[in-house]
C-alpha cells in the first residue's frame, strides 16, 4: 500500500507541472457551473415562495371559455361532440368554487 501511495505521489509530481493550467480550468469550469445551478435554485425557491402571494392578490378568473376548440359555427370541429357536449351539460350541479391557488394546491407559506 506504501509503494502504491509513493508511486502515486511521483506521478502526481512529475505530470501536475505540465497540466496544472488544465487542471485549474477544469476548477474554475467546475465551479462556474455549480455557481449557475446554485443561482437557479435559488431563484426558483423565490419564485415559489412569492407566486401563491402574487396570484391571490390579482383576483384572477376562475373561468376558462375557448370557443375555438368546439364551436362547429368557426369551421373548428376538432374535439366536438354535441353527444359529449350534452352529456357535461346535463351531469349535475357546478363544482364548488375555488381560487386558482386552491385548485392547483399552491398555499402560501
Amino acid at each position: 500500500m506504501k509503494l502504491l501511495l509513493r508511486v502515486a505521489w511521483y506521478r502526481f509530481r512529475a505530470t501536475f507541472a505540465r497540466r496544472g493550467g488544465g487542471y485549474l480550468s477544469m476548477v474554475l469550469l467546475i465551479g462556474l457551473i455549480g455557481g449557475i445551478a446554485m443561482g437557479a435554485v435559488a431563484g426558483a425557491r423565490r419564485t415559489d415562495s412569492s407566486f401563491p402571494v402574487y396570484l391571490a392578490s390579482t383576483n384572477p378568473s376562475t373561468v376558462g371559455f375557448f370557443s375555438a376548440i368546439d364551436d362547429p359555427a368557426l369551421g373548428l370541429t376538432a374535439g366536438y361532440s354535441p353527444r359529449v357536449l350534452k352529456a357535461v351539460a346535463s351531469s349535475g350541479p357546478a363544482p364548488t368554487r375555488r381560487t386558482p391557488c386552491e385548485h392547483w394546491g399552491l398555499t402560501g407559506r
